[in-house]
């Protein structure tokens, strides 16, 4: 399948951002009003919810609802921009420490005014388009080994345990990444057009799309799940579950061609969840 999306999942607590109030949040004024911001919860873009080692993954654009009346947020996938809107003009000055992580998330550049809708001016954190849409090398599901206890006697009767149930895993490598990502020029032509930067070191001028594979590695380690999507046929951002395993929970690129950086490889070694859902 033509799965081109990592979307990650992230956790206001973890990210420290301070108490949501008048002088650290979202805050909206005009036709509608209020402090737009979280303290905990984990969350993943769009309309979508699911379950990560027990830990429920809620829907971001229902929860942006749920906390201003009068506003809708709406998550483009043929975009990957959100579009923020109410009946009437309003503005959003984005506040404090908390602030800051709902611009990001939201994919603002700077502050909102005398509008009564606005949609995202770069892409949102914790998403990657891949250059190609499809993964190569790929080790389609399966159990790992060493987890069985086997024996014989002599006379070749066997003797084994075994855990009720074994995780099953999913490795691949993101092939023909280029070192640095899409120039705001692409991105203005194409806001869901593929590819980041390697590296953060590689971002260079850009400003459209400036969080990298680096930086998705280093988010996700082996504590963070993420959705591979499908944007073809996925609906509200909903993908299969994964989360890294700890022994490739690093960020190691390699090159495709020795010695030449313009084509490089990104190892995942996975274990496979269960996919999130639609939340509408």
């Amino acid at each position: 399948m033509p799965r081109d999306l990592y979307s990650c999942a992230w956790d206001f607590a973890a990210l420290n951002a301070g108490v949501v109030d008048a002088s650290n949040a979202a805050v909206i004024a005009g036709t509608i009003s209020g402090n737009l911001g979280f303290e905990t919860g984990l969350y993943m873009h769009g309309d979508v919810q699911g379950i990560a080692d027990g830990v429920s993954i809620l829907a971001f654009s229902t929860a942006v609802e749920g906390l201003i009346t009068g506003l809708t947020c709406t998550f483009s996938l043929s975009t990957l921009k959100y579009t923020l809107s109410a009946a009437g003009t309003f503005s959003v000055t984005w506040t404090g420490a908390a602030g800051v992580v709902m611009r990001d998330l939201l994919g603002f550049s700077g502050n909102l005014s005398a509008a009564s809708s606005y949609t995202s001016d770069l892409r949102p954190k914790y998403l990657v388009v891949s250059r190609l849409a499809g993964q190569s090398e790929v080790h389609e599901t399966y159990e790992p080994g060493g987890r069985i206890s086997y024996a014989e006697s002599d006379n070749g009767q066997a003797y084994s345990t075994h855990p009720v149930e074994l995780p099953t895993y999913r490795d691949w490598t993101q092939p023909f990444e280029t070192l640095e990502g899409p120039t705001d020029a692409e991105w203005s032509g194409n806001s869901a057009v593929g590819g980041t930067a390697v590296r953060t070191a590689n971002v260079g001028a850009a400003t459209k799309i400036t969080w990298t594979w680096e930086a998705l590695i280093k988010h996700l380690r082996a504590t963070y799940p993420f959705a591979l999507v499908d944007r073809a046929t996925s609906t509200e951002g909903e993908g299969q579950l994964y989360k890294m395993r700890g022994e490739a929970a690093h960020f190691d690129p390699t090159r495709i061609t020795a010695d030449y950086d313009g084509h490089w490889s990104i190892p995942f070694r996975t274990r496979q969840l269960d996919a999130t859902t639609p939340a509408v």
